[in-house]
């Protein structure tokens, strides 16, 4: 009593071509695990594969970082040497500067000295020679004052 029986079989049939598309739709839809393994995989191998390309990225940017460091250092000291020897040439010349300086003045001290010593000479040989001629004269006013002094005696 209920539905007769080529209905029932013409539903069941048509519930079961139902399920059977929603199932194959399902299926075309949804991953198989097979399909999520191999996903997995693949995905497991594109990181790895990443992960080492990211690592060869990283020892080459060390080393240019290293190489570049080395360049520094290469070059803040070439920079340096460079400034002590400018230093150095300076100091050098400051001092040739100075010795030049030095000798001037005691070439200047010793002109001035033999100056001096010449003044004092020609001072002393005009002392001298006014020391002779006053005794000179002293001797000639005495000798006509004696002169003069028997003449009259």
């Amino acid at each position: 009593s209920g539905v007769p029986r080529r209905q029932a079989e013409a539903l069941a049939t048509t519930v079961l071509d139902v399920i059977a598309s929603a199932d194959a739709s399902y299926r075309t839809e949804l991953a198989s695990k097979d399909q999520i393994a191999q996903c997995r995989n693949e995905l497991s191998i594109g990181l790895e594969t990443q992960r080492a390309v990211t690592q060869r990225d990283i020892d080459r940017i060390r080393t240019e970082s290293e190489k570049l460091r080395t360049e520094l250092k290469y070059e803040i000291e070439k920079l340096n040497t460079a400034q002590r020897l400018d230093f150095n040439l300076e100091k050098g010349r400051i001092r040739d500067e100075l010795q030049k300086q030095t000798d001037r003045i005691l070439e200047i001290d010793a002109r001035l000295d033999r100056e001096a010593n010449l003044i004092r000479t020609q001072i002393e040989a005009g002392k001298n020679d006014l020391l002779r001629y006053s005794v000179g004269t002293l001797i000639s006013f005495g000798a006509v004052a004696l002169g003069a002094l028997r003449l009259m005696l």
